[in-house]
């Protein structure tokens, strides 16, 4: 029970951060800040569908490579996937020249991502600072919620241990008073 809640701690924390970030990025754009130069809101627009687009190939990555050694017994009326899913199972090389396709739009994708997020010299250090600290507020938040579910888990598998190996030697002993 803990362990779930400190992975949803986590990724509450992690998605607030990511979407923080995103915001900030958008908001450089709009004031026209990107080494991309065009409409800000075009260029705004262009970076969501970019990460969308990201997001899309990294999922299809896993989806391909999670099924890639297994075979799933998929109904006739679905007959698309389950050609698809034959051709990934029984050819090898063409799951490799996907993944290699793949990768190649990934570069180009985070290619553009990063020209579309690049600020060469037109943050305020009063902001830059600002920004730092927030930053080191959210990377101070997510370390302390991964030492705790870390601390929790270790915590709990040394009770379990300690149940298993001395409780019916030493029954008055607990782990807390070593």
């Amino acid at each position: 029970m803990r362990d779930r809640f400190f992975s949803i701690l986590q990724y509450i924390f992690s998605v607030a951060g990511n979407l923080f970030c995103i915001y900030l990025c958008v908001v450089g754009i709009l004031y026209n800040y990107a080494i991309i130069k065009g409409p800000p809101y075009a260029v705004a627009v262009a970076l969501i569908i970019c990460l969308v687009f990201l997001a899309y190939l990294e999922g299809l990555h896993f989806g391909i490579v999670s099924v890639q050694h297994t075979h799933l017994v998929i109904e006739q009326r679905f007959h698309r996937a389950q050609k698809i899913q034959n051709l990934i199972t029984r050819e090898p090389k063409v799951v490799q020249r996907f993944l290699i396709g793949r990768q190649s739009l990934v570069i180009v994708t985070v290619f553009l991502i990063a020209q579309m997020t690049t600020f060469p010299g037109k943050i305020d250090p009063y902001l830059h600072k600002i920004l730092s600290l927030i930053k080191l507020c959210f990377d101070c938040v997510r370390l302390a919620t991964y030492f705790i579910s870390v601390r929790a888990h270790a915590l709990l598998q040394i009770r379990n241990c300690w149940n298993a190996h001395y409780s019916d030697f030493w029954p008055a002993l607990t782990p807390a008073t070593v």
